[in-house]
């Protein structure tokens, strides 16, 4: 009889192991449909927008390190890999912004309304500059995610997924009944202040009744994952029949429990895959003599007016270091599960029940057996 119960648990055992290998199988199948689905519709919104131009209002109050408020206008263009911006406090003293990518990398040329000093050529421009919010439209409004460890420096969601560290993790939501699918990992982003890697969590939920733009996104950064980021997009228009553009978003910052900054984006008079004239893209001529402090190959060098180097060069320290190791570009993500690990793992508890039941039943025949023997 004990060895009957000890077939009967083992046969318990290997129902249950085959049952949990199953289910695994098929919530990874399921998932991987999800975020097929993500990326595929995402790609198609971003792929569908040819041209894009807009006015942008910038509103930041800051309460760390010192409180300060900023507000700032914009205009925007954008024409594939051409970008330009026109920024001010005041519209007799605008900064012109002149983006372009090429080869892997984020040109800017920045040129001072009152002629001063300020030519710049780096990958990192968009990342940090104090107006970011309106040269990089596309990072402001959540088409495209900040990640320092890659040439660009800002990537889609499908090449952010490449990234992750751990398996991806999709579920269902709605909000104000609209369907979003919630998608959260973990990866490595690059502190160039601190020049190290950053252990970061995100959490972004895509709006499948807004073609898949990002509704919200939440951003935690270890060691400690005290320092956390919320974007909300406030509103959409619609630029063409059922086709979405973002246009207002909010951001708020924190340390622990303290607000460090909010800010708040408007776009207004959105004109998508309208023509834009070529000339708008054309650089301004700078003043002479202007300074070119190039922080990709980290020199500074004079230019003349067509922006070529015009003199000797000189090693420049950079303001922030870029990270030469550890630049990912494999070409696949990690499998996903469907739902958070604490709903999911009631697979590996039923099985463990399963088993438990049996090795009892087991035990429970062979001391019947003892006590029919007596």
């Amino acid at each position: 009889m004990f060895l009957a119960g000890q077939r009967f648990g083992g046969r318990c055992w290997l129902v249950a192991a085959s049952v949990c290998l199953a289910a695994t199988n098929m919530a990874l199948s399921s998932d991987q449909a999800l975020v097929d689905e993500i990326v595929l519709n995402n790609r198609a919104t971003r792929e569908s927008i040819r041209t894009f131009s807009a006015k942008i209002a910038v509103e930041t109050e800051q309460s760390l390190p010192v409180p300060a408020k900023m507000s700032r206008q914009a205009e925007y263009w954008r024409d594939g890999s051409l970008v330009r911006a026109r920024s001010w406090h005041n519209a007799s003293d605008p900064i012109e912004y002149h983006v372009t990518q090429s080869e892997g990398r984020t040109l800017s040329r920045i040129l001072s309304g009152q002629k001063k000093y300020l030519g710049s050529a780096t990958r990192f421009a968009t990342q940090f500059s104090t107006f970011r919010d309106v040269v990089d439209v596309w990072t402001g409004m959540r088409l495209h995610f900040c990640q320092l460890r890659t040439p660009n420096a800002s990537v889609p969601i499908d090449e952010l997924l490449k990234l992750a560290k751990n398996s991806a993790r999709v579920k269902s939501d709605h909000e104000n009944g609209q369907r979003l699918l919630q998608l959260s990992f973990e990866y490595d982003d690059f502190d160039p202040i601190r020049q190290a890697e950053r252990p970061t969590r995100i959490k972004v939920w895509f709006n499948k009744d807004r073609n898949y733009h990002v509704q919200r996104l939440e951003l935690a950064y270890g060691p400690g994952w005290t320092s956390t980021e919320q974007y909300v997009i406030r509103e959409f228009v619609e630029y063409d029949n059922g086709r979405f553009f973002p246009t207002e978003v909010e951001c708020d910052s924190h340390v622990g429990d303290e607000r460090r900054s909010t800010s708040r984006v408007v776009l207004k008079d959105v004109r998508v895959n309208q023509p834009i004239a070529k000339d708008v893209f054309r650089l301004p001529t700078p003043p002479s003599p202007t300074i070119m402090r190039d922080e990709i190959e980290n020199r500074k060098y004079p230019i003349n007016s067509s922006w070529e180097r015009s003199g000797e060069a000189e090693t420049l320290k950079p303001k922030y270091g870029v990270p030469t190791a550890g630049i990912v570009d494999n070409n696949s993500f990690t499998s996903q599960t469907k739902e958070e690990p604490s709903k999911t793992n009631w697979w590996i508890v039923g099985s463990a029940v399963v088993l438990a039941l049996g090795l009892l039943l087991g035990l429970f025949r062979r001391l019947r057996a003892r006590r029919a023997g007596e």
